[in-house]
């Protein structure tokens, strides 16, 4: 768990822009996923390796609804 810690943390540090640090807490969350049973192991890979694109989509249709 450590490990997978300090591997999101360098890669945070390391990213310059909103989708560097996106895609390098979703490596984090792909590496989680290898820990889970077998029948989660599906669901979690699918919500882990969703798209900066697709979520940004959804982050500014939120932002734009609040307003």
């Amino acid at each position: 768990m450590k490990i997978v810690l300090l591997v999101i943390f360098a890669f945070l540090f390391a990213a310059c822009s909103h989708k560097g640090t996106y895609d390098a807490v979703q490596a984090g969350k792909q590496m989680e996923c290898a820990h889970l049973p077998e029948s989660d192991y599906d669901g979690c890979m699918r919500e882990a390796s969703r798209s900066y694109e697709d979520y940004d989509r959804e982050r500014k249709a939120i932002l734009d609804d609040e307003d």
